[in-house]
């Protein structure tokens, strides 16, 4: 992301995600994830793209769980799942 001409390094959080993987669909499809010990259903998806960081594929979703919107990034090498850290949770 870019703002004044500087180039931001967005940091994630790890998340463990549960994801449905299907031979017919281009991305994998977040269904739930785990943050701070709770279990939050994937409410919608609502944007998708794609980006490279070195040779892995990174495919960032935008979303809603439990009533907060937040970015969700999977990384092809190794399989990793990351949150936006700009984003809050609240608990509700």
């Amino acid at each position: 992301m870019s703002r004044g001409g500087k180039v931001e390094q967005r940091l994630g959080i790890p998340v463990e995600v549960v994801a449905q993987f299907s031979p017919r669909a281009r991305y994998p499809r977040p269904v739930s994830l785990k943050w701070n010990g709770r279990e939050r259903e994937v409410d919608a998806i609502h944007l998708v793209h794609e980006a490279r960081e070195g040779t892995a594929r990174l495919v960032i979703f935008s979303v809603t769980a439990g009533g907060a919107v937040l970015e969700l990034c999977y990384n092809s090498e190794g399989a990793r799942w990351t949150a936006d850290d700009g984003h809050r949770w609240s608990e509700g």
